[in-house]
């Protein structure tokens, strides 16, 4: 059976903690590829453990979503290396 998500890329801003990283785990259990976007990288890197080890795929990047050029510059680049 697929799952909701499977062949997609998900970039989750906020994703490091609280909802978004419920968020961020709910995509990956539906098979989603998540790009982890937060400030916070102590916890992004432990969000990004959490999915792998229940056998998803997941990267983290740095991002201020305030600040509009690093989500133009960013938001693309985060989920190139997962595509495909």
């Amino acid at each position: 059976m697929m799952k909701r998500f499977e062949g997609k890329v998900a970039l989750v801003t906020g994703g490091a903690f609280g909802m978004g990283a419920a968020t961020a785990t709910l995509f990956a259990a539906e098979g989603a590829k998540v790009a982890i976007c937060d400030l916070l990288e102590d916890e992004g890197p432990k969000r990004v453990a959490e999915i792998e080890a229940d056998g998803g795929t997941a990267m983290f990047c740095k991002l201020d979503v305030t600040k509009e050029p690093n989500g133009k510059r960013r938001s693309p680049r985060s989920s190139r290396p997962m595509a495909g």
